[in-house]
């Protein structure tokens, strides 16, 4: 054999090796919604769009075709105002969307969902100024007697809070546009003994907090998939797998600390969730 020829069959090793190499990376449709600054700026622009194209870089082991997709394709409501999965999950459009998700909403869902990156307002009670009857009140304890207010569709829901406080309060519910707020806290100090507000940074003037900040009730950014079927029975699995470490690896490195730096510094405050589980030995050994 000649230099030319030895050189023939390196270069067509070489090629079999990046084919075959690009014919065992795992391949996933991932869906984005919009109208969500900073995450979702518009159509595959923000934050999302950044961190799932970085992590997805990161996983060599993964290819990620970004889709836009509309509020409702992921999750959607049905007639009672339920959260339900969406018909681009149903259908097998998407592999897996991004979306804001508390806790009773994963468990009302029944879906899978990968690691968050971001947490979303954290929720709190509030009373009315000079009403000090709860002012007592701990991380923790008994609310008794009395009728909370909560915001419709919002991450501020009865199951969650009854984590924390236990007791015979009863829940009325209002809607979350600006009306329904401004009936709620007339309501304030009458009917309602407590309103759970949905945001630290928006307690309404003439009001102070009560209790403690109820983080794990608030909204997390994570992947949800749907669960696995006949037809794509692992494809679930192996997204949240590969995702996960797609994420870990940018934690560690760095990039996705560099990605929040940029949407901060630009006057957005994404709320990036920088420390989560390291990758694991298998993510780290199969990205060598």
């Amino acid at each position: 054999m000649n230099i030319l020829q030895l050189f023939l069959c390196i270069a067509l090793v070489s090629l079999f090796a990046v084919d075959q190499a690009a014919a065992d990376q795992r391949k996933y449709v991932i869906g984005q919604q919009g109208g969500f600054p900073p995450f979702d700026i518009e159509p595959l622009v923000g934050v999302n769009n950044d961190i799932l194209t970085a992590l997805c870089d990161a996983n060599t082991n993964m290819t990620c075709k970004l889709k836009a997709l509309t509020s409702t394709d992921c999750v959607d409501t049905d007639v009672d105002g339920n959260q339900i999965t969406g018909p681009a999950l149903v259908k097998g459009r998407v592999d897996g969307c991004m979306g804001w998700f508390d806790t009773s909403t994963r468990k009302q869902l029944g879906m899978e969902f990968g690691e968050g990156y971001s947490r979303g307002t954290t929720p709190q009670l509030i009373a009315l100024d000079g009403d000090g009857d709860f002012d007592n009140l701990g991380p923790e304890g008994v609310i008794d007697g009395v009728t909370i207010g909560f915001l419709e569709g919002f991450f501020t829901d009865p199951a969650c809070l009854r984590t924390r406080y236990i007791g015979n309060f009863t829940e009325e519910f209002f809607p979350s546009e600006d009306e329904g707020r401004d009936e709620m806290l007339d309501e304030l100090g009458g009917s309602l003994a407590l309103i759970f507000w949905d945001s630290l940074d928006t307690v309404p003037e003439g009001t102070h907090l009560v209790g403690e900040p109820i983080e794990t009730c608030g909204p997390e950014l994570s992947l949800v998939t749907y669960p696995p079927g006949r037809r794509t029975k692992w494809k679930s699995d192996s997204l949240r797998r590969d995702y996960n470490c797609g994420l870990a690896l940018i934690r560690e490195n760095g990039i996705l600390g560099l990605i929040c730096d940029f949407w901060i510094a630009g006057g957005d405050n994404p709320a990036c969730i920088l420390e989560g589980p390291p990758p694991t030995v298998q993510c780290v050994e199969d990205n060598l």
